[in-house]
């Protein structure tokens, strides 16, 4: 699981490259690892790099500067600041929002 997913991570890596693309690059990891994952993030995007990161974990969040979220059938729901996105949807904890998305289905 955990070791897997660092291994992919750091070939992604090798090559330098100025976009980063990874899709639920903590998926199955403990919250811990998560953590570290996002964080290895946050430093290669403030060395000038572009992360763009699709993730179903809501743990940590704040360590992004922008925050996209997609409604059901793809459209933009929210785009902004991540520390705004609660209030933008009316709701204190992101397991509300995810329910109200899927009573919206």
């Amino acid at each position: 699981g955990g070791q897997r997913k660092r291994v992919s991570v750091a070939l992604e890596l090798l090559t330098k490259p100025s976009l980063i693309f990874l899709d639920e690059p903590t998926s199955g990891l403990d919250p811990g690892m998560d953590r570290d994952v996002m964080q290895l993030l946050r430093g290669l995007a403030d060395d000038g790099r572009t992360v763009l990161v699709v993730t179903h974990s809501v743990a940590e969040l704040a360590i992004c500067d922008k925050l996209l979220v997609m409604a059901p059938g793809g459209s933009v729901a929210y785009f902004g600041p991540p520390e705004e996105a609660l209030n933008f949807f009316g709701y204190t904890s992101w397991a509300d929002v995810f329910s109200a998305f899927e009573n919206y289905r």
